[in-house]
């Protein structure tokens, strides 16, 4: 696992869902809620 600043095209993030709802045309893969926090986290793919 790599941690970037700014999201790139074409690649996977794993990430809580308010934030994915701010990335550029990202495409959710699959959704859980994280046990600790009991929050949504998202597996996205950042688009074009």
């Amino acid at each position: 696992m790599r941690y970037e600043q700014q999201p790139r095209s074409g690649i996977f993030y794993l990430c809580f869902k308010d934030f994915a709802a701010g990335l550029p045309a990202a495409q959710a893969l699959f959704t859980f809620t994280e046990r600790w926090t009991g929050r949504e986290m998202v597996l996205v793919k950042v688009g074009e």
